[in-house]
């Protein structure tokens, strides 16, 4: 900071974060992108298909697509709350593009990230074991596609398909 104040180095160059996890994250990117460039910065990140999300689950292909059928395909801008902490935990979400972050605590969107997933990842299971309220909240982080699927869509079908039973 003294060598910023006494004009040795440029102000501009000054990074101020609220948190460490951001500082860190702000290193890493700076760090990759110098050392490993892109080859294309305008990449298009493409959606992954539903039965792709799916594919380590060991379902059938018609399994699969009964899933699909019972979720609803939902976009998210950066920065919007797909979950909010303490909100009762109905559906499980499968990231087909983007990346979201846990934020526990204060409720806001300013706290403190605990975790990132990105596409081809799931949250919300935890509705599954104890329908109880959602135990943080969940940030878009960027441009972002989920599959939610309902819980009480994921027992009624359980219930005449065994196989995918809860």
């Amino acid at each position: 900071m003294l060598a910023v104040l006494s004009g040795q180095y440029p102000i501009e160059h000054v990074h101020v974060f609220n948190h460490l996890d951001g500082a860190l994250e702000w290193a890493e990117e700076k760090l990759l992108t110098q050392h490993k460039p892109l080859p294309d910065r305008n990449i298009t990140i493409e959606e992954t298909p539903f039965e792709e999300l799916l594919l380590p689950t060991g379902l059938e292909l018609r399994e699969v697509e009964l899933l699909h059928g019972l979720c609803t395909r939902e976009n998210y801008a950066t920065r919007q709350t797909i979950c909010q902490e303490g909100a009762p935990s109905d559906s499980i979400y499968f990231i087909a593009m983007g990346l979201v972050s846990v934020h526990v605590g204060t409720r806001s969107k300013s706290s403190p990230r605990r975790a990132a997933f990105h596409a081809g990842m799931s949250f919300g299971e935890l509705a599954l074991i104890d329908g109880g309220n959602y135990p943080s909240s969940i940030l878009a982080e960027a441009p972002t596609v989920c599959y939610r699927l309902l819980v009480k869509d994921l027992e009624r079908v359980g219930a005449q398909e065994p196989q995918i039973q809860i």
